[in-house]
């Protein structure tokens, strides 16, 4: 074998710079926060809807 072969060196993306964590699971609160955006959101938009039906009755 060629004794000055040396083996392709990984590539890494240039826009991740060496510094910044790299982990591939998110943080343990980022997981809850759509599902606490949506429900939040129904909540209010079922307030108003209520709060509308027994005003404007």
């Amino acid at each position: 074998m060629n004794e000055h072969y040396e083996p392709p060196k990984e590539e890494f993306a240039a826009e991740i710079s060496p510094g910044a964590r790299q982990d591939v699971r998110k943080e343990e609160g980022m997981r809850w926060s759509p599902l606490l955006l949506g429900l939040s959101a129904a909540v209010i938009l079922a307030a108003v809807v209520l709060f509308l039906y027994f005003v404007l009755k």
